[in-house]
C-alpha cells in the first residue's frame, strides 16, 4: 500500500462523534450565536461533520451549504444528521487547494522509491534535495478554489488551515523516521509554503463572504511548545486584516478539542468571527 494511503487510515478517529460530544455542542451554541435565519451559509472542510451539529445549523439558517474534497464523508454526514434530501442543504465536492490523491501518491512514491536505492545508508541531504524538487512539482499544481463573490453571507472554517498542506510535512516526517535522522531545510521550505498558501486561500476564500468570516485555528497542543503548521499562520493573517481594514473582530471563545485523547492529541482552539469591512488588502 501506499504510503500516502496509510497516512490517510490514520486520520480516521473512530468513535469521533461519541468523543467530540461536548466540544461540538460548545462549538455549535457559537456558531448558532452568530448565525442569523436569512444567512447562507458555507462550511469548508467539513468531512463527516464529527465536530459541528449540522442539523442544528440547517435548522437556523436558510441555505447550508457543505464543501470537502470527500463526497462520500459528505454523505456519512448527511446520513448521521438525518439532512439527506433537505431542500436548504447542498454539497460541493471541491479540492480547496487542487492537489489530488494521485499527486500525494506519486510524491510519497518517489521519495520511497529513492530511498530503496541505498536504503539506511541514503544521505539525508541527497534525500532532501529529491523531496523539495518534489514539493515543487506539487506547487505548481495547486489551484485555490474559487467562488462567486458573496455567495455566501457566512463562511465557517473549523480545523481546516492546519490540514491543507499537512500530508507533505507527514509524509517527509515519516521518511525521516524511516531513516532515524532529522532535517530541517524541508520542513524550513513547507513552513515558507504556508506562509504564502494561507494568505492566498484566505483571499480566495474571503472573496465568497458577504458579512462574516467565522475561523476555527489550533492555537496550540496540550504539552507542546510551538504553534501548529498552518493554524498559526492563519492566525497571524487574520490580525493582518484586520489591521488593514479588511476584517474586524466581532467574537471570539477558545475550547478545548480532544481530538484523539488515546494519542494525546488535544488542542486549544481559538474560534473567531470576523465581520467583512473590506475584500483586498
Amino acid at each position: 500500500m501506499n504510503l500516502y494511503d496509510q497516512l490517510c487510515g490514520l486520520q480516521n478517529i473512530p468513535n469521533a462523534y461519541e468523543m467530540w460530544r461536548d466540544y461540538r455542542e460548545y462549538l455549535t451554541d457559537y456558531l448558532l450565536s452568530e448565525l442569523e435565519s436569512e444567512d447562507r451559509v458555507a462550511i469548508l472542510g467539513i468531512g463527516k461533520g464529527c465536530d459541528i451539529d449540522l442539523k442544528r445549523i440547517q435548522f437556523k439558517v436558510k441555505q447550508l451549504t457543505l464543501i470537502d474534497r470527500n463526497g462520500e464523508a459528505m454523505e456519512a454526514a448527511l446520513d448521521h444528521y438525518g439532512l439527506v434530501g433537505k431542500s436548504n442543504v447542498q454539497c460541493e465536492v471541491k479540492d480547496l487547494i487542487g492537489l489530488k490523491d494521485e499527486d500525494y501518491r506519486q510524491y510519497a512514491a518517489n521519495l520511497v522509491a529513492a530511498i530503496r536505492e541505498k536504503g539506511m545508508a541514503t544521505q539525508v541531504e541527497d534525500l532532501a534535495e529529491k523531496a523539495l524538487k518534489e514539493i515543487e512539482k506539487l506547487v505548481h499544481q495547486i489551484t485555490l478554489a474559487k467562488w462567486e463573490p458573496q455567495c455566501f453571507d457566512v463562511v465557517i472554517t473549523i480545523g481546516l488551515h492546519s490540514q491543507l498542506i499537512s500530508m507533505i510535512e507527514w509524509i517527509w516526517h515519516v521518511i525521516l523516521e524511516t531513516l532515524g535522522q532529522e532535517e530541517q531545510e524541508v520542513r524550513h521550505y513547507i513552513m515558507t509554503l504556508n506562509d504564502e498558501l494561507i494568505r492566498h486561500f484566505n483571499t480566495a476564500c474571503l472573496q465568497a463572504v458577504g458579512k462574516k468570516w467565522i475561523m476555527g485555528c489550533e492555537s496550540a497542543r496540550k504539552g507542546y511548545n510551538g504553534g501548529v503548521q498552518g493554524a498559526a499562520q492563519a492566525l497571524q493573517d487574520i490580525e493582518i486584516r484586520r489591521a488593514h481594514g479588511q476584517l474586524r473582530k466581532q467574537s471570539e471563545i477558545t475550547l478545548e478539542w480532544p481530538f484523539n485523547v488515546a494519542q494525546q492529541k488535544i488542542y486549544e482552539m481559538h474560534i473567531q468571527c470576523d465581520r467583512m469591512m473590506m475584500y483586498h488588502y
